[in-house]
């Protein structure tokens, strides 16, 4: 029986690392995905807080360069500090292009994975 769970167990860490692996695109790749639901990672060039609260957090190059942009309404509860400049991000979500920039709005913390320095 052990056996068994053991293998059933395998399985589905195999499958879940493969969707994973499938579904992440480079920031810098984030334009091509227009509309699809992925895992977007990238190095953070800058983070911005406007004067309404709205933070963006810039990917691979500071703006007007920016490929990509993880973007936070002011009211939304997410707590963004332990997000520096340099770090490896990865962020889910539809991928927006908001006029200018693809870009992912964050609505809630688990749209954030752990992050990694560089």
């Amino acid at each position: 029986m052990k056996k068994y769970i053991l293998i059933i167990f395998t399985v589905v860490i195999l499958f879940v690392s493969q969707s994973y692996a499938q579904d992440t695109i480079s920031s810098k790749d984030a334009a091509n995905h227009i509309g699809d639901t992925v895992f977007v990672k990238g190095k953070v060039a800058a983070i911005y807080d406007s004067r309404g609260g709205n933070t963006f957090i810039n990917f691979d190059y500071d703006f007007p360069d920016v490929t990509f942009i993880a973007f936070k309404y002011s009211g939304t509860d997410i707590d963004l500090n332990n997000i520096k400049e340099g770090c490896i991000l990865t962020v889910f979500g539809v991928i927006e292009n908001n006029g200018e920039f693809p870009m992912i709005i964050l609505n809630s913390a688990a749209q954030i994975t752990p992050i990694t320095d560089e």
